[in-house]
């Protein structure tokens, strides 16, 4: 197995002059009119002082258990939030509460561990429990990955000598803040926040020398405060229940159960939230700490008759802005003139994505949004596929395909005051149009070119006039100075994949961050460079995301009876047994798929085991019978798994 996805952002904030192109953007406020003020002075110089301490807001009372004690900066803080029962275990234990909701592992216990206990978690968490990985390097990631979403004999032998060269450097490389995952391939992920001395090259506003001055600033470590930030995001996704992040997966479950619908309607599923650490700096001494936050949602499909992958991806960025905006937080008196500094605005972000997979190369791009001109219809048809065919979803189950397919998660006219241009290669200087449709397409798909989205906003703070000066302020709803979401989709189909088994797919994302400022003395107007850079040592590389591994093998599965007496009698049993347990009937009246027949297997089994327990809690009695019946299931080979099940007329056992 290739490694691990290894999540890495580069965050260049420069700004830029603030020209016109066109934008879209999606903001969660009210639109207002933009605030005139015919003086900048009547803006007080904003002095405040950036908060210190930790603010807890949420916290998390789920059951959890805390193997090891090494926890510090960001998780240390998120343990202060959980307010659940607490489990203190040892890398020596070797089970697992079995009402544990999270389990906190430290980088020691991660590298000590047995397998024993590597069972004992992944038991956990196959019954929905987040493994949340503190500081772990990209080797530990990865051996949890394959630990519990595959196999854990294949875990300890496949990084068995990556652990040991990893060790013996000191476990440094690519480092995570943390890691966390769910069974449904949901991840929380955060990059190395801080690394004690390492510098960073910024550009600022020098107000002695009225020049943008490229300077080495070399933060200190973040306050409580700054820690807490991230310890509040983390706690949210902490907070949503497994049921939930599947909830939009469960149309077509439902409609698959009730009426053996096609499907029509892709749902997704939050696969990623990825917190990315930035450090804004206003002057060498004068820097915050702020964690923007990267979302993914995909919807995964597999065609049997094609053996093609269809992928659909919503991503998003989610960017504070009040964070960073401080209004004119500078002026000195300069020749009869007051000099004045004011910001940072948020001019959005320029987001690149590129196909990775040079093995595999894409079959076909569908309908990324948004484009220049707005949002085009997200219903289309995939080529090849037959309506009625049937293909692997996400929720586990073999359905068939009605000939469009609507989303549930896309893109939405955003706000007028951010526009968007849509372009090809990092230069973006291919742009889209709609007469160049298909060449645009082939182009991405022939040479997987990035895939470019340039958002921008104006932001103006002052307007020289007769040396007095007009002040154009951000109004308080504006996005370039509170919450700001972005949001992109497309679609990827690729090819001859079966063989790809339970290894995922990965695509590249660069997103820079880009902010503002600007300064004014008299009718002068200067607008400096600001640089909001992030703080991972990888900074250089882009993100690398997998997608879910869409369920490319199926099976069917029934409850059998090797010694059937009475064939009218055996149908009142299983008639009987359907009609007590969902459970039951779920298990074996449809054909069901997972990446692999042993993850299928397993799940199968897990299913089939709470199907029985179940019906024994019901204390079922079937007083006619005259016979007893041992049932137990069996997939379309013919081989028995999972718990027996005795049926007599004295009840079940």
């Amino acid at each position: 197995m290739k490694t691990i996805a290894f999540f890495a952002i580069r965050l260049l904030m420069a700004v830029l002059l603030l020209e016109t192109v066109s934008l879209l953007t999606s903001c969660r406020h009210h639109e207002e009119e933009i605030q005139e003020i015919e003086d900048p002075d009547t803006e007080p110089l904003n002095t405040t002082v950036w908060p210190t301490d930790d603010e807890v807001k949420t916290t998390v009372g789920k059951p959890i258990a805390v193997i090891g004690d090494h926890f510090d900066e960001v998780t240390a803080l998120l343990l202060k939030r959980s307010t659940g029962k607490r489990y203190n275990l040892s890398a020596g234990a070797t089970s697992v509460p079995a009402d544990v909701q999270v389990v906190y592992i430290d980088t020691e216990s991660l590298e000590k561990m047995d397998r024993t206990l590597v069972m004992a978690i992944k038991e956990v968490f196959q019954n929905g429990a987040v493994v949340y990985l503190h500081k772990p390097n990209a080797v530990g990631a990865l051996f949890f990955w394959i630990a519990l979403f595959d196999d854990i004999d294949k875990a300890f032998k496949e990084t068995v000598e990556s652990r040991s060269v990893s060790a013996a450097n000191g476990a440094s490389l690519y480092p995570y803040d943390f890691f966390a995952m769910r069974r449904n391939q949901s991840f929380l992920v955060a990059t190395d926040i801080y690394a004690s001395g390492v510098s960073y090259e910024v550009e600022q506003f020098n107000p002695e020398t009225n020049e943008t001055e490229t300077v080495t600033v070399t933060p200190g470590e973040p306050s409580a405060y700054e820690y807490g930030l991230f310890a509040e995001d983390a706690a949210e996704w902490l907070n949503e229940d497994e049921d939930i992040t599947r909830a939009l997966g469960e149309t077509a479950l439902k409609s698959t159960r009730v009426g053996d619908e096609p499907l029509n309607q892709l749902d997704q599923i939050p696969s990623h939230k990825i917190l990315v650490p930035c450090i804004a700096t206003y002057t060498k001494d004068d820097n915050r700490y702020i964690n923007a936050i990267v979302r993914l949602w995909t919807f995964s499909l597999y065609s049997f008759d094609c053996d093609e992958d269809y992928y659909h991806v919503v991503m998003e960025q989610e960017f504070d802005a009040s964070k960073i905006y401080r209004g004119k937080y500078y002026e000195k008196k300069s020749w009869g003139y007051k000099f004045k500094i004011a910001g940072y605005t948020y001019r959005g972000p320029d987001v690149f994505v590129r196909w990775s997979e040079t093995a595999y190369p894409l079959k076909d791009l569908l309908n990324p949004q948004p484009r220049n001109e707005g949002i085009t219809t997200t219903k289309e048809t995939v080529s090849g596929w037959t309506t009625g065919a049937n293909v692997g979803c996400n929720n586990g189950l073999v359905v068939g395909l009605s000939g469009s397919y609507n989303f549930q998660e896309t893109v939405q006219q955003q706000k007028k005051e951010i526009r968007i241009s849509m372009g090809i290669n990092q230069n973006c200087d291919i742009r889209y149009t709609s007469s160049s449709d298909n060449e645009y397409i082939d182009r991405l798909k022939q040479y997987q070119d990035w895939m470019k989205w340039d958002y921008d906003m104006d932001g103006i703070y002052f307007k020289g006039k007769s040396g007095n000066g007009e002040g154009v302020y951000p109004r308080g709803g504006s996005p370039m100075v509170s919450l700001c979401y972005t949001r992109q989709s497309w679609n990827w189909i690729v090819g001859d994949t079966r063989k790809r088994g339970n290894e995922p797919f990965r695509f590249m994302a660069k997103i820079n961050f880009i902010a503002q400022s600007a300064a004014s003395e008299g009718d002068l107007i200067t607008r400096n460079s600001v640089k909001i850079v992030q703080t991972n040592t990888n900074k250089t590389d882009p993100l690398s995301i997998e997608l879910p591994v869409p369920n490319r093998f199926r099976k069917s599965y029934t409850a059998t009876c090797t010694d059937i007496a009475d064939l009218v009698e055996w149908g009142l049993v299983y008639n009987e047994l359907q009609h007590s347990s969902t459970r039951f009937k779920d298990v074996t009246s449809v054909t069901r798929c997972a990446p692999t027949e042993q993850l299928l297997d397993n799940e199968l089994v897990k299913e089939w085991n709470a199907a029985v327990q179940e019906l024994l809690n019901k204390d079922l009695k079937i007083s006619e019978l005259q016979h007893t019946y041992i049932v137990q299931l069996k997939d379309q080979n013919g081989k028995a798994m999972g718990r027996q099940l005795t049926v007599s007329a004295q009840g079940l056992k």
